[in-house]
């Protein structure tokens, strides 16, 4: 009895036939499973392999068609038909070089498609290629090949990009590496650019531009590490650092020969003195190579001779000084006494807001600067305070190949008059040397003894003159007219014109379709301002308190405010209070018409 109960338990040696269902038995240490298979049963031929003890051969009379299934005797199973092998024809087929393009080309689409959110254009690629980089091995190695990186700008990465994905993309191209920026990278640290798993890589070889501007994550002794392996270093930005510069600018003397733009503006531990100190250890090669040197906002020591080395530099042509409020005579005159009488080779000169200075040093500059297309002195009404002499008239005599002149407030007391004006239109002046202007850009805000007729003979007279801001000044609605008939198709034309109060209303239904009242752009960071698509459009700008009234953005913070003075109101007089009436804020729009002028634009 026992022996037939076995015999019945024991599985049968053939497939099992169902009605129009195949199952699949399946028997291992878990006992015995089916499985039912949505396919209609065919059917087909089978061989047994036997196993056994190790050992497994094929019947002799299992002589079976390619594809069929085979029934294996040690475990009862049905061996599955191998499925087809798929072939990555992109991995196999493609060169490596085919394989950077493909990647290439997707950066390129997206830097196409415009950057209308922090994470669009270019920036919007670079962040595809980041995700790419998880799908293999193999693709982690294309898209962060060096000729995709060859310029690192992560400003639209600040406060995202994580520090192991930059060690990622310098351990596969920081030998490709031509510019670096990490502006406003506050919480990448250091050791992201020279870390100890980074030691054996190869150097910045081709690095020649480095931004760390807001990158205080980043010490002195990771700049200095960084500058000790790039040895094209041609342009290096600091501006605003926290750190202790003065050993960074040795190792820059020491390890740079060819470095061309440094910027240490607003650099909090640093001074004059430093910067003295790293441009009398240069060498004649790297005196010979230095053009702009940017020193805006540095305290000054004791004993500055600053400017009487900067003369030695052959080659400097852009030198920013703003808000050295210690530059004075003294160091003007030793600048133009080291020349020897040579020509200045600067062509970028800023004295803004170097309220030490005096009229005879800044006419100490005349017939010294003949080389000279941008100047900027603006903020300088307390040195043309008193019976201001015609000293700007004379210095811009002197500048024939002046672009960009900026005197903004200067000439609130009289430092900027017409004779100024007329001194910079060719032939007006007698015994000009002047023959042709090369003017672009002209800024005289708050010029009180500038004359309309004066500039409206400017804007005539000089075809290139497209940007031209006088606020605060005599324009009125015939120097509108002037400049729209000459400049009225140039979309890059401005012209600004708040708190001038001789301009009234009657000008703008005139402009109003010709002109746009704000420069707008279309880009992410541009959101805030929530230009309207004429802002947009390609006319030129118009900068007026009417035009300014007329914007979408002011108006709604006007709504805004009127209805919050409103809720205010009706509080108050919900309170039950006697005595208490709603007084009129400072900041009440009252009487626009009589003010006709406008301080925030």
């Amino acid at each position: 009895m026992e022996q037939q109960q076995q015999q019945q338990q024991r599985p049968k040696l053939f497939r099992p036939r169902t009605q129009g269902l195949r199952r699949q038995s399946t028997l291992g240490l878990g006992g015995f499973s089916l499985t039912q298979v949505e396919q209609p049963l065919q059917p087909r031929p089978f061989s047994v392999v036997v196993s056994s003890a190790g050992v497994r051969a094929h019947a002799p009379e299992a002589t079976t068609p390619v594809g069929t299934d085979e029934l294996v005797w040690g475990t009862l199973s049905y061996r599955a038909v191998p499925e087809p092998v798929k072939v990555d024809l992109f991995s196999t087929m493609l060169p490596r070089e085919l394989k950077v393009a493909v990647f290439k080309a997707l950066l390129e689409v997206w830097k196409a498609s415009g950057a209308g959110a922090r994470l669009e254009g270019e920036n919007g690629g670079r962040r595809e290629l980041i995700r790419l980089s998880r799908v293999s091995k193999e693709w982690r190695s294309l898209v962060y090949d060096g000729q995709l990186w060859a310029n690192i700008d992560l400003t639209g990465f600040a406060g995202k990009l994580h520090p192991a994905t930059m060690r990622q993309i310098l351990r596969h191209s920081r030998a490709f590496v031509r510019t670096l920026t990490c502006q406003g990278m506050e919480t990448l640290p250091g050791s992201s650019l020279t870390g100890r798993d980074l030691l054996d890589l190869p150097t910045f070889s081709s690095l020649t531009t480095l931004d760390l501007r807001g990158a205080h994550g980043i010490t002195t002794p990771d700049i200095i590490a960084i500058v000790q392996i790039s040895p094209g270093l041609k342009k290096l930005n600091l501006k605003g650092s926290r750190l202790h510069l003065n050993h960074l600018l040795a190792a820059l003397a020491d390890n740079v020969d060819g470095l061309e733009e440094l910027d240490v503006s607003r650099c909090w531990s640093l001074e004059f003195l430093d910067v003295e100190a790293f441009v009398a250890r240069l060498n004649a090669q790297q005196r010979a190579a230095l053009t702009s040197l940017r020193l805006s906002g540095l305290p000054a020591a004791a004993t500055n001779h600053l400017l009487q080395k900067l003369a030695r530099l052959p080659n400097l042509r852009t030198l920013d000084l703003l808000g050295c409020r210690w530059l004075a005579h003294d160091d003007i005159k030793e600048y133009i006494d080291a020349l020897d009488g040579r020509p200045s080779p600067l062509h970028h000169l800023v004295l803004s807001s170097c309220t030490n200075l005096t009229t005879e040093a800044i006419e100490l500059l005349a017939g010294h600067v003949p080389e000279m297309r941008f100047f900027e002195a603006a903020n300088l009404e307390a040195v043309f305070y008193i019976d201001p002499p015609p000293t700007l008239a004379r210095l811009v005599r002197t500048m024939p190949k002046l672009e960009r002149l900026d005197l903004e407030g200067t000439g609130r007391y009289g430092g900027v008059c017409d004779r100024m004006l007329y001194e910079l239109i060719p032939g007006a002046c007698p015994g000009s040397p002047l023959v042709v202007s090369q003017l672009v850009e002209l800024r005289i805000g708050s010029a009180k003894h500038v004359t309309t007729q004066a500039l409206s003979t400017l804007v005539t007279s000089l075809p290139r003159l497209a940007r031209l801001e006088a606020d605060g000044t005599e324009a009125d609605n015939a120097l509108v007219r002037t400049f729209l008939a000459k400049h009225g198709r140039d979309a890059d034309a401005s012209l600004c014109l708040v708190d001038c109060h001789r301009l009234t209303p009657d000008i703008y239904p005139e402009i109003q379709y010709k002109t746009r009242a704000r420069a707008g752009w279309d880009d992410y960071h541009a959101l805030p301002f929530t230009y309207a698509r004429a802002e947009v459009a390609a006319l030129p700008v118009v900068k007026t308190f009417w035009a300014w009234r007329k914007v979408a953005a002011p108006k709604q913070w006007r709504d805004a405010r009127t209805h919050g003075e409103d809720r205010r109101r009706a509080s108050t007089e919900m309170t039950g209070r006697r005595g208490s009436t709603p007084t009129r804020l400072w900041w009440r729009d009252i009487d626009e018409i009589e003010r006709g002028a406008c301080v925030v634009q």
